[in-house]
């Protein structure tokens, strides 16, 4: 049985045929496709009944192995017709666009998806969901799949890192841009260590004994044990001690059992205090200090907008720029680390730990810099004076 050929119809024909009838192909439209033969390097399709089109080998998809004669399938339009009458036409493209907006629907679900772990570096793992790339920050790695390495060896995390190159990774998308083709995953909120079923287990403000199984630069990583269960959980840096100028790493090793106070079990982590058993220095100051007071104060650090202060210890307010005074472009002119000053709290909110300060100058400065104008204009006074006697 003889096949019948079907011919190549160009656009130009076929505005000639139906005029303002025919729907005009743009490119990066999406399609609707025939697939007519199938081969290795190249899919011939119908398009619409319209025209014939080509979809290259290069711009097959992860779904072409599937696809076979007489099926309707979608590609987006890269050329509108070739020097052959061809429309060219991608399924890449399109199985991108609908990618983008599966993740997008993911997101609003908060639905986890399988990715493949495509390649590695210092900062994270890059993802492949269908065709689309994303990002796995390594501070979004579930807690047994972190590149604990003492010491934080550059090259020994990124050797850590290459060892999940082709595996497939459980994650939830955290961040989705299709404009700007940003695709941030976590693999930490998608595993999750705690399921409904432990919450009655894990009260928030319940103070247990966890085990501390590695340090990292944000915090430590600690398991607790509790009615016969295992859980991993974090104690971020900022949850480890209220004074900000003691190194919390020294005080710490694997190995080592810590008192911790539960204080959340959010897209299924749990995360942990140290601080939160100790009194808080912010209400220790309620009624010690008070708007329009003058204390004195340490410098603990200096910024271009201005200065962290010790107001009392682990207790800390803001002197920014504008309050140190007149014409002051840099605070390190005016100011010293570890140095104290004097200073008017202009404002306070210990609830939400804010205090505003105004730098006080010293009387004594000011009295010496009168002095020495004093001086210097006397002794100007005294120059013209023996000038005008010589003459």
């Amino acid at each position: 049985m003889a096949t019948k050929t079907k011919k190549t119809v160009s656009m130009d024909e076929l505005v000639e045929k139906y005029g303002q009838d025919i729907v005009p192909i743009s490119v990066g439209d999406s399609v609707e496709v025939e697939v007519l033969t199938k081969s290795k390097n190249k899919i011939t399709v119908d398009v619409s009944g319209l025209a014939s089109g080509v979809i290259p080998e290069k711009e097959f998809s992860y779904s072409c192995n599937d696809i076979k004669p007489g099926d309707i399938i979608t590609a987006s339009v890269l050329l509108a017709e070739n020097e052959n009458g061809f429309v060219i036409l991608s399924l890449k493209q399109a199985d991108n666009d609908r990618a983008w907006d599966i993740l997008e629907e993911k997101k609003k679900n908060k639905e986890n998806i399988q990715v493949k772990i495509k390649s590695a570096n210092r900062g994270g793992l890059i993802a492949e969901y269908k065709d689309t790339e994303g990002f796995i920050p390594v501070s979004q790695l579930a807690p047994n799949n972190y590149p604990k390495v003492e010491g934080g060896n550059q090259s020994l995390i990124l050797k850590k890192l290459q060892s999940f190159v082709g595996e497939l990774m459980d994650v939830k998308v955290m961040s989705v841009d299709k404009n700007s083709e940003k695709l941030i995953f976590s693999e930490k909120i998608a595993v999750g260590s705690i399921k409904d079923e432990d919450v009655k287990n894990l009260k928030l403000g319940k103070e247990v004994e966890a085990l501390i199984t590695s340090i990292v630069d944000f915090g430590l990583f600690v398991k607790i044990n509790i009615e016969k269960k295992e859980y991993d959980g974090l104690i971020h840096y900022s949850e480890i001690t209220w004074d900000k100028q003691v190194d919390w790493k020294k005080n710490y090793k694997e190995g080592q059992k810590v008192k911790a106070v539960i204080i959340s079990l959010k897209d299924g982590r749990l995360a942990l205090s140290i601080k939160a058993l100790e009194k808080n220095p912010w209400e220790k100051a309620e009624g010690k200090i008070k708007k329009g007071d003058t204390i004195e104060g340490k410098i603990t650090s200096i910024t271009p907008y201005g200065a962290f202060v010790e107001v009392m210890k682990n207790v800390e307010g803001m002197v920014h720029i504008s309050n140190l005074g007149k014409k002051i472009t840099d605070p390190n002119k005016v100011l010293e680390k570890d140095k104290k000053y004097k200073f008017e709290i202009l404002d306070l909110d210990l609830k939400n730990k804010k205090i505003s300060l105004k730098l006080i100058k010293s009387e004594k400065k000011n009295k010496t810099k009168k002095i020495e104008k004093k001086v210097t204009k006397n002794k100007t006074k005294a120059t013209k004076s023996k000038i005008k006697n010589k003459k």
